[in-house]
């Protein structure tokens, strides 16, 4: 038996969110067929009742000192038979809001509990390209970090009448995979902020990142899906809580956000050839909530 309870014990643990989810579905329902039948079938006696305890009242003379109080008390009881009618259904729907409110909880936890192994994860591999970078050169690392290759290519771009341009050209920066990942982002066509030049792609990056910069030290901190949303990218789980912190005196990082372009050749969505990119890396700090509270606590004993 102890076995059994242990498996649903985990079972339990490892679907909470979809199972409070359900849970909230079914009492919410519950409360709504229950409601409507007890309505039905008891509400034309409590209005009967009600009716019959004030006409009894009123009847009363008006120097009574007994009427006020009959009147009072005939929707005093008339209250209590009304919330006795519906106990059932408000305990129904007070079930199916506590369970929605435990899966939203939950996954706000698991999603927390997420971005941090995401942030620590993004710490270890910027220590190794470190190291990769001081083996075999820094354009060897960055090759193997965007996933970039050689090859020919039609590569197709837009003139100044807007028509499209087709050649065929060696390219040694190909990207098949333009996958956003948490950290790479690629500006492509079909971002909001894409210009058909080049030239004003990448004042735009320029600016942006110039733009991100005097945010941080305007404010102390900037998380990476601000910046996303600056980008015209999506926001990401890692993006809640990995960032930059600017601290003058005690630097978490570099104390300004930096881009990490590098143009390069994507796939077009239509299928048809590869038009130019920029993937972006971004330097950034580290968990910034986790840093914060570090920072906090060395504050209050003292050591800082």
């Amino acid at each position: 038996m102890s076995k059994i309870g242990r498996s649903l014990k985990k079972l339990f643990k490892h679907k909470k969110p979809e199972i409070c989810m359900a849970a909230g579905v079914i009492f919410g329902a519950a409360a709504i067929v229950t409601t409507c039948v007890q309505t039905r079938r008891g509400m034309d006696k409590v209005i009967a009742n009600h009716n019959a305890r004030i006409e009894k009242a009123r009847s009363l003379d008006d120097d009574d000192p007994k009427k006020g109080r009959e009147i009072l008390f005939a929707y005093g009881k008339t209250g209590v038979e009304g919330a006795r009618l519906l106990a059932g259904p408000l305990t129904l729907f007070t079930l199916s809001m506590v369970s929605f409110f435990s899966a939203q909880h939950e996954m706000k936890l698991r999603n927390a509990g997420l971005a941090a192994v995401a942030a620590g994860l993004k710490k270890e591999l910027k220590d190794y390209r470190g190291r990769v970078a001081d083996n075999i050169g820094e354009e060897a690392e960055e090759k193997l970090y965007f996933g970039t290759k050689s090859g020919e290519i039609e590569e197709v771009t837009t003139d100044e009448d807007g028509n499209e341009v087709v050649e065929t050209i060696l390219a040694d920066d190909i990207v098949d995979d333009v996958e956003d990942s948490d950290f790479v982002k690629y500006f492509v066509k079909g971002n909001p902020n894409w210009d058909r030049s080049p030239d004003l792609n990448q004042f735009f990056l320029q600016q942006q990142e110039s733009h991100a910069t005097d945010r941080l030290k305007r404010n102390g901190e900037i998380t990476l899906n601000e910046v996303y949303e600056m980008l015209g990218f999506e926001h990401t789980e890692a993006g809640m809580v990995y960032g930059w912190i600017y601290d003058k005196y005690h630097p978490f990082g570099d104390n300004k956000v930096i881009f990490r372009v590098k143009k390069v050749h994507v796939p077009n969505e239509d299928g048809r050839g590869y038009s130019i990119g920029y993937a972006i890396d971004f330097n950034v700090d580290g968990n910034i909530y986790k840093e914060k509270l570090k920072r906090k606590r060395l504050r209050a004993s003292g050591k800082r």
